[in-house]
Formats: structure tokens, sequence, C-alpha cells
């Protein structure tokens, strides 16, 4: 068997999924201007390579999620994805994707979104598992802080367990990503596939000789 392991923001999906969802909660009204300009402030310092992963989660947490009931969220999001989906889909990874379904593949998705938004996705698109960041709830369902990110380091782990959970070895294992942030889940697999790759990951894959979508 081999493993198959999608990364979803700018991979299996043209967007970042939840600045996508953040737009969506703004025009519902859910969400302020204010909100929503410091968020794009901060994607666009990402973008520049002038915040880490870890710190625009956090900036989103803080302005999207906290203090927010998850339960709400979930829903509105399963809503989301059921009729944004064929719209934001990377045609050549959701190509790519049904091929390797059709070969047999254990299909993962592992990403730095939220666990909820991750899950959604799963479900949607029928993977066999999933992983996102974590965030923990307070006795009345409501967000109260990320637990635990999952950078590519943390994406390069999960992978190994998965493996070793499904009698395989890494060299059984294909990582999908566009991201240099996801370097390491990249080097962890047996094949790395650069989708939709930003310039200095497509300049590695070139150097390396890693497939490109």
């Amino acid at each position: 068997m081999m493993i198959s392991a999608f990364d979803v923001d700018k991979t299996l999906f043209k967007v970042n999924t939840s600045l996508h969802f953040g737009l969506h909660l703004y025009k519902k009204g859910i969400i302020s201007t204010v909100s929503l300009f410091e968020l794009l402030l901060y994607y666009a310092l990402f973008c520049l390579r002038l915040l880490s992963t870890s710190t625009l989660h956090k900036k989103a947490f803080e302005r999207f999620f906290h203090g927010r009931s998850k339960k709400e969220l979930e829903e509105a999001f399963e809503k989301f994805i059921e009729n944004e989906c064929d719209k934001i889909i990377y045609p050549p990874a959701m190509e790519r994707l049904v091929q390797v379904k059709a070969e047999g593949h254990y299909i993962a998705f592992l990403s730095n979104s939220p666990d909820f938004i991750v899950r959604a996705i799963a479900a949607k698109l029928h993977a066999d598992e999933w992983a996102g960041t974590l965030y923990q709830v307070d006795a009345s369902g409501l967000i109260e802080k990320v637990l635990q990110d999952l950078g590519g380091r943390e994406k390069g782990e999960a992978l190994a367990a998965m493996a070793k959970r499904q009698g395989v070895t890494l060299n059984e294992c294909i990582a999908y990503s566009d991201s240099m942030q996801d370097l390491p889940f990249l080097e962890s697999a047996g094949t790395a596939v650069v989708v939709n790759g930003e310039r200095p990951l497509r300049k590695l894959a070139r150097k390396n000789g890693w497939e490109m979508l």
C-alpha cells in the first residue's frame, strides 16, 4: 500500500481556506471590518515571509475563532465547503487525488488549518485520515486556545506515525505541498511532489528532480 498525503491550503485548494472562510464570515456580518483588515495585513506579511506560519495562525485565531462556539463554526464551515469546494479546488491536485485513490492509495490530508476545517474537507473529499491544528474548547464549547500547530515539521512527524500505523515505510509515502515551510514534510516522504509551488520551492524541486503539478 502507498500513502498519499496532501497539504490543503494552496495545494488541494487554490486559496488559504481559513482566510477564504474568514471572508465568508465577514460577508455574513459575523466578523468586523477591522478584524478582516488586520488579518489581510497579517496574511500579506506572511506571503512576504515577514511572519511565520505559527504567528499567522495565532493572529487568525485571535481575530476569527477565539471565544466562538466551535460547533457553530464547524456547522458554518461544512455549509461553506459544500458550496465553495468546486470553485476553489486546484484542478491538477484534484486530478492527482482522483488518480491515486483509483490506484488504492491511503489518502491523508495534513494541514496547519484548524482541525474542524480539515475534518470537513476530509469528509467532503473522502480522505482516509486527516490532521490539523488542534483547538481547545472550554466547558461551554467556546474555543479558548490553540493546543498544537501542525507546521511542516509536525506534518512530517504525523506522516511517519501514520506510516507506522499502516505498516508501510516512509519510502512508500508521497507528500504533496506548495510551500517551503513544508520542506520537512516533503523531505520526510519517499517521494515529494510540489503542487502550485511558490518560487523557491519550484527552484528546489528542479534541483532535486521532484515532480511539479
